[in-house]
């Protein structure tokens, strides 16, 4: 794998031999590179390939870390002014991002993501057909989607057991999806009922999850991919090689990649862990639950996590032995939020505290990188209590928490 893309890192660790003439690229990119334990570095990155990743330094230098010791490589978060439920990220649907609005977006059931549209070629037995913005014209069998959004709806819900399609009137048909093309073909006890395409808005399948693995690549069209190669010239052009695609190579501009997982596998999100609420501000009578955002649409799958108030929040963190991310005031809660956050471990039925920090308009935001017991009981707490001014803007964000 090979990756020259015009990025990079302000400071790294690497062996004297592995230092490499100054670059002269203006036109490198601004990204994250995360390290196997957790700790990121915000640069410059100057070239990625399967034996390592060379960062620009502040002096010019490019240093080269083994690619071993790198998690990935993605962009900064950026500051939005409300928390993950009220603003999530959603690429395929951000103008900033791509220069239009995809009618669709076909979801695989490892969680491989192509903004698109359905063929209006026949339909092919037990595949659907689909022209993604990035690997042209695919044919996935049905049996590895998960869902098609053929317009800008939720997707349906169902009871694992059947498939569902959401029509455009708002009628949810139930039953078997027997073929996907111009027209859709689902069985209803049995009976094949046609729909036309454009009558679905959206369709989900009982098909199980499975687990993401291997080399994921975040593009800017809002596509994510399991790629088998990586390759970015030194002209920031290059290929990617799409499993999904049966390996297809396609072009890409470096700009276009937001982030790359060297291995999903080696890392897990805290969006994506069971989480409860063990307490509540007393001086209310309720207090909603946390907000997630949906981590399909997040890099990496990290979604921003709000509390939204005085409260302590548990997740189940089973053989974790470390966990970061960052606490932070929304933009909107800046001016008035004034909070205390106490971060917690408990196994064996033993609470001990790992992190303690105070978030307001001087310090609205603290990175954390903190050991975990491992163990099969790992329980994480959040807590956040109200400052001298009240929780009435006491909010707090945690950004980009990975643990493994």
């Amino acid at each position: 794998m090979l990756f020259a893309c015009p990025i990079a890192v302000v400071a790294a660790i690497a062996a004297p031999g592995e230092i490499e003439a100054p670059p002269r690229r203006p036109e490198a990119f601004l990204r994250t590179v995360i390290l196997q334990d957790l700790s990121s570095r915000t640069g410059r990155i100057h070239a990625l390939d399967a034996t390592r990743v060379s960062m620009v330094g502040p002096d010019g230098v490019v240093v080269a870390l083994p690619a071993a010791q790198v998690l990935a490589v993605v962009m900064p978060p950026v500051a939005r002014g409300d928390g993950a439920g009220r603003a999530p990220i959603d690429a395929w649907r951000d103008v900033s991002l791509i220069e239009e609005v995809p009618q669709g977006v076909l979801r695989l059931v490892d969680g491989q993501t192509f903004p698109g549209l359905l063929s209006s070629e026949p339909a092919e037995a037990d595949r659907v057909r689909w022209v993604g913005r990035v690997g042209g014209l695919l044919s996935v069998p049905l049996e590895r989607v998960a869902a098609m959004q053929l317009r800008p709806v939720a997707i349906p819900t169902g009871d694992g057991k059947s498939d569902v399609l959401q029509l455009t009137n708002g009628d949810r048909v139930e039953g078997f999806l027997a073929s996907v093309g111009p027209s859709v073909t689902i069985e209803v006890d049995g009976k094949p009922t046609t729909i036309e395409a454009a009558r679905v808005a959206a369709a989900s399948l009982a098909n199980a999850s499975k687990p993401a693995e291997g080399a994921w690549i975040w593009l800017a069209s809002g596509a994510v991919c399991r790629v088998t190669a990586l390759t970015l010239g030194q002209d920031g052009r290059g290929e990617v090689s799409l499993q999904a695609a049966d390996a297809a190579s396609v072009a890409v501009e470096a700009g276009e990649v937001r982030a790359v997982a060297f291995d999903v596998a080696a890392f897990r999100t805290l969006a994506a862990a069971t989480a409860r609420v063990t307490a509540c501000d007393a001086d209310r009578s309720w207090t909603p639950p946390p907000l997630v955002g949906d981590p399909a649409l997040a890099l990496l799958g990290a979604a921003d996590i709000e509390l939204p108030g005085p409260m302590a929040v548990t997740w189940s963190l089973p053989d974790a032995t470390r966990i970061a991310g960052t606490v932070e005031l929304p933009m909107s809660s800046r001016l008035w939020g004034d909070c205390e956050v106490i971060i917690e471990v408990a196994t064996s039925g033993q609470v001990r505290p790992l992190w303690r920090g105070r978030l307001d308009e001087s310090t609205p935001e603290a990175p954390f990188n903190l050991e975990l017991p491992g163990g099969s009981d790992v329980q994480w707490t959040v807590r956040l209590e109200a400052g001298e001014n009240g929780p009435i803007m006491d909010r707090v964000v945690l950004r980009r928490v990975l643990f493994k």
